[in-house]
């Protein structure tokens, strides 16, 4: 590895001897806000890896791409948005729940606290928990096939408490995911608020749950 030619920048060299079938060319770039790496497979079939982040420490958006130059496809890509609020939501609720279930139902086996916690903590039940308290009323977005999509869900909710068709493992509409991006940024907001209190975050999450 030759490191930082120039600020920010690393080219590395990677190979497996004495397969000599084997190997990796790479350039990274990394500064505050851009992380860039580009990478050549080299292999009898040679693939090109691109990925790019850009943003902040607590929002990025970010990019993953691999081109084949021999038949001149893209094999694999993606687009993500990174949100710190969603994962350390999404950590502080499973860790205050598995807490909760660990306490409270102390005879269970490891396979029971798992399928309790599976049950609860799913976007299906966030996304459930966020029309329940019409947490969507509160986004602003310019998307109205969004709008659909929650609308479609919430009519499905309603029609399944009035026929009493409630199931813990999902309903027939499946659950727009930015109605969970709601929830754990809401989760996160106490959880830092409390001083990283787990229990007094579940103690008051669970009526929200409830």
């Amino acid at each position: 590895m030759i490191s930082e030619p120039i600020p920010g920048m690393k080219t590395i060299f990677n190979f497996i001897i004495p397969d000599c079938n084997f190997g990796k060319v790479e350039l990274q770039y990394q500064n505050m806000f851009v992380g860039i790496s580009s990478s050549l497979r080299l292999t009898t079939m040679p693939v090109v890896d691109f990925s790019c982040m850009l943003g902040r420490d607590d929002l990025s958006i970010g990019t993953n791409v691999s081109f084949n130059p021999p038949t001149r496809k893209l094999t694999e890509g993606k687009f993500q948005v990174f949100c710190a609020s969603e994962f350390v939501g999404d950590a502080a609720l499973g860790i205050a729940f598995a807490n909760f279930v660990y306490i409270t139902y102390p005879d269970l086996d490891p396979g029971q606290l798992w399928l309790l916690h599976a049950s609860n903590i799913n976007t299906e039940k966030l996304a459930r928990v966020a029309v329940r308290h019409g947490l969507f009323h509160f986004v602003r977005h310019n998307a109205p096939s969004l709008d659909a999509k929650v609308n479609e869900f919430s009519l499905a909710i309603k029609k399944e408490e009035q026929a009493c068709e409630i199931s813990a493992h999902g309903g027939k509409v499946k659950a727009p995911k930015v109605l969970t991006d709601i929830v754990e940024p809401v989760a996160v907001t106490v959880y830092v608020d409390t001083k990283i209190d787990l229990k007094f975050l579940w103690e008051n999450y669970v009526i929200v749950f409830s």
